[in-house]
This record gives structure tokens, C-alpha cells and sequence, in this order.
């Protein structure tokens, strides 16, 4: 995906993404927002890279598990 302006990612998207067997790329500039309620676990299964160019509003249990691939 890539986005300019604010994205919130909601939990259904990263499942359905999980369901199809589907890695993410995130690439926005601007705001990212993962919602309060996505796991660590999901993440990791679903978000294979993530550019930012602004900020990322995420706990930091998600940021945690996004480190692997923000670039």
C-alpha cells in the first residue's frame, strides 16, 4: 500500500491479509496508525515492511513487533 496522508490500520484488514496468506508493505507519508486492539502476533504475520515518512502513533508493544521492518 501506499498512502499520503493519514492510514489507520484496523485489525479485520491485517486478518483478512493473514487469511489470504498476504505480506503488507506499508508506504505512506504522513500518519500511521495501527488500531489499540491489533496483536503483536499479527503484525509480525502480516506486515512485511513499513516506510514512514512522518510519524507512527502505535503502543509500544506494536512498535515493537514493527521493528523488524520499518526501513
Amino acid at each position: 500500500m501506499r498512502d499520503l496522508g493519514p492510514r489507520d490500520v484496523s485489525r479485520a484488514e491485517l486478518e483478512i491479509a493473514r487469511g489470504a496468506g498476504e505480506m503488507l508493505q506499508l508506504g505512506l507519508v504522513a500518519l500511521a496508525r495501527p488500531a489499540p486492539d491489533i496483536p503483536p502476533d499479527l503484525v509480525l504475520a502480516t506486515i512485511g515492511s513499513s516506510n514512514v515518512l512522518g510519524a507512527l502513533h502505535a503502543p509500544p508493544v506494536l512498535r515493537a513487533a514493527l521493528a523488524h521492518c520499518i526501513t
